[in-house]
């Protein structure tokens, strides 16, 4: 059976996906997804999950997910595959996030409750790069390995640098020389690029990852998406629909016209 949206549009016939996304659709609670659907409470961007900007209307907002829904449908990607599971999970949140905008009182609603407070949630501060994230960019542990160096520092309060030498992933030598170029990097310079955001919004890539790739970054005429695809973390092929669906959208906007 395949599954329809209140719109009507074709969903992959994927019952976790569908549960998924009725899990995350709430009336009256249009900018907000539950523990039970991701395991915390986090305000979240509608707008910037469909690639819209608090403006958006109606027509661009259906075009939007005409799009996404089409060229981000996981059946277009092989079974098991990354670039299915990425897409499973872009399509996870934008559902929902179609499901609230394209309703004129859950889209004021959702406009209300972004950033109440005036908190820019990608402020440059708050993706300066500290040891672990070093680390990783220098190839010296895996992002698994800083993952669980992070847990078990959640659990016994040790410094990261500790838990690395236990772990036997570091010498006292390589931390002595890690920790004094830490005070080299500071936080990046500008803010994150529209896609990079988008990413974060969706999920499909972690704050820990795009530090790692700001770090790469400063060596590499790459952008952020292409850096986070060089290092297995983000499907291409998802990252470039995401992107030029982004760029049609600015566009449209721009012009006027729906894209």
């Amino acid at each position: 059976m395949t599954y329809l949206t209140p719109g009507g549009f074709r969903l992959a016939n994927d019952p976790c996906l569908q549960r998924r996304c009725s899990l995350l659709h709430v009336r009256g609670k249009s900018n907000v997804f539950f523990k039970a659907a991701w395991g915390g409470c986090l305000l979240i961007d509608q707008f910037l999950i469909l690639g819209l900007d608090e403006n958006a209307t109606d027509v661009a907002i259906e075009e939007a997910f005409r799009y996404l829904n089409r060229h981000l449908n996981p059946s277009n990607f092989q079974f098991g595959s990354f670039a299915e599971k990425q897409a499973q999970l872009c399509m996870s949140r934008i559902v929902p996030a179609y499901q609230v905008l394209r309703d004129a009182a859950e889209r004021s609603k959702a406009r209300q409750e972004l950033q109440p407070e005036g908190k820019d949630s990608f402020a440059p501060g708050d993706f300066k790069p500290f040891l672990g994230h070093i680390c990783v960019a220098a190839g010296i542990i895996s992002l698994a390995d800083l993952n669980e160096a992070i847990d078990k520092q959640t659990d016994i309060d040790l410094p990261l640098g500790q838990i690395l030498q236990e772990k036997q992933l570091l010498s006292q030598t390589e931390l002595d020389g890690l920790l004094m170029g830490q005070r080299l990097y500071g936080a990046p310079m500008k803010p994150l690029d529209a896609v990079t955001r988008r990413l974060l919004t969706i999920g499909v890539v972690s704050r820990d990852m795009v530090k790692i790739v700001l770090i790469d970054q400063r060596t590499s005429m790459k952008s952020l998406p292409e850096l986070l695809a060089q290092r297995g973390w983000l499907d291409g092929q998802v990252g470039r629909i995401l992107q030029q669906q982004l760029e049609e959208a600015s566009a449209g906007s721009q012009s006027g016209s729906p894209t």
